[in-house]
């Protein structure tokens, strides 16, 4: 006897398969889940890193520029300028080692340009 289901996503017949869902539409809601997960723990880290810099320690380089927190694959890129190319950017496990790492990135360029200049 063949039941004749359909997807709850798609519409399209299932046939005789145990789920509610097609392939299809099974991967693009894990995919969406994904996505949300990421969103959520991105507004998370900016949400405590604005708290954080304004209530606990005082200014770094990464506190007074115009610097961009993103997450890198499975680390996070604090970066400043358009890409890293031509800006300086700092990397780590979380938004906050991110930053550190920019903040010796930016002080290491600094001492780098005085020298040039012969400072």
């Amino acid at each position: 006897m063949t039941i004749n289901r359909k997807c709850k996503g798609c519409g399209s017949p299932l046939g005789n398969s145990a789920g509610a869902w097609c392939v299809e539409c099974n991967k693009n809601a894990a995919l969406r889940n994904l996505r949300e997960s990421r969103d959520r723990a991105i507004v998370t880290a900016i949400n405590i890193l604005t708290k954080y810099r304004v209530t606990v320690r005082p200014a770094r380089p990464s506190d007074n520029r115009e610097v961009k927190v993103l997450p890198d694959g499975n680390k996070w890129c604090c970066l400043h300028g358009d890409n890293l190319q031509v800006g300086i950017a700092g990397f780590g496990d979380t938004p906050e080692a991110a930053c550190l790492a920019f903040d010796n990135a930016w002080s290491i360029d600094a001492a780098e340009l005085d020298t040039a200049k012969g400072e």
